[in-house]
């Protein structure tokens, strides 16, 4: 299949990587040109968790009409870049192209609603730090959860199947999920719980668990986060912080995204994690004092 990535972040360039080495045309689209040149120039190399290095080619541009549309697009810029990455992308974006996104939080669902006629969404576990433009670090593995939030008409979930088993022939294991808004909000109560604390504390997801200060922020921010998704209406896990700590476990040499672009000095997705939890609480009259102050201090990091 011809498929088109949206951004070349870790997680595009990890299924990007792996969906290309699999034999299919895989296409980057970056924003800027010189690194578009770079990839298509050099294609993606990557190295396991036990240092196998291995390589594969994709075809990278900053121009979505030289890509023409696409059966499969997978969206894998930031929250806050969604709406540029779209419109940036609409020469690659056809009647019958599935858009998947794979942002964290929840808050750029209402922009994705605007922008497109239908799209789905994505829950990944897996885990990937970039070294270098196209230079892929694998962490943490784990299940790709796949979803529409509305209903979509039979192609799209037709398509929607055979990219679940594409990439779960790929070595990106992928299954359907039958309530994919109630995956995004567990996620979103685990990374409330872990990616912030990792930027402010400046270590990985495993070093959380042996810091006390911190494990009692991360349990405030869990609560926080649950209550509010109970009262929304989604089956939140029987214990959620025991599901964070789980993760933070499975993936203790990982360093969250959010670490990640805190220390390139990008901007980070706190806004539509802990954020989203601080916005939702205040809609449901529900106090969120921890979420809040995981807010303030990762936006007071870019100050």
């Amino acid at each position: 299949m011809k498929i088109g990535v949206i951004g070349p972040g870790a997680i595009g360039c990890l299924f990007g990587a792996l969906l290309s080495r699999a034999g299919h045309e895989v296409w980057v689209l970056d924003h800027r040109p010189e690194r578009a040149q770079l990839l298509d120039r050099q294609g993606m190399v990557g190295h396991d968790p036990g240092g196998r290095a291995w390589r594969a080619q994709v075809r990278a541009t900053a121009e979505a009409a030289q890509i023409g549309p696409v059966p499969l697009a997978l969206l894998c810029v930031k929250s806050a870049a969604v709406a540029e990455a779209l419109a940036d992308a609409r020469s690659m974006l056809g009647d019958k192209t599935l858009v998947v996104a794979l942002q964290n939080g929840l808050g750029h669902h209402p922009i994705l609603d605007a922008a497109l006629p239908l799209w789905a969404l994505g829950i990944t576990s897996q885990g990937a730090n970039l070294s270098g433009p196209g230079h892929l670090i694998r962490g943490g593995q784990g299940p790709t959860l796949l979803g529409f939030i509305s209903p979509a008409p039979d192609w799209a979930r037709t398509r929607l199947a055979e990219t679940a088993a594409m990439l779960s022939q790929a070595g990106l294991p992928a299954e359907l999920s039958p309530d994919i808004r109630a995956a995004a909000w567990n996620k979103l109560i685990v990374n409330a719980g872990i990616n912030a604390l990792t930027a402010l504390e400046d270590c990985s997801n495993g070093e959380v668990l042996e810091r006390p200060a911190a494990l009692e922020l991360m349990a405030g921010a869990v609560r926080e986060a649950a209550r509010v998704a109970r009262q929304s209406g989604v089956a939140v896990k029987a214990d959620p912080l025991e599901m964070t700590l789980a993760v933070c476990r499975a993936t203790a040499a990982n360093w969250s995204s959010m670490w990640q672009d805190v220390r390139s000095g990008r901007p980070t997705e706190v806004a539509a994690i802990n954020g989203e939890v601080v916005r939702r609480g205040q809609e449901l009259g529900i106090a969120t004092p921890v979420n809040e102050l995981l807010l303030a201090r990762v936006l007071a990091l870019r100050a």
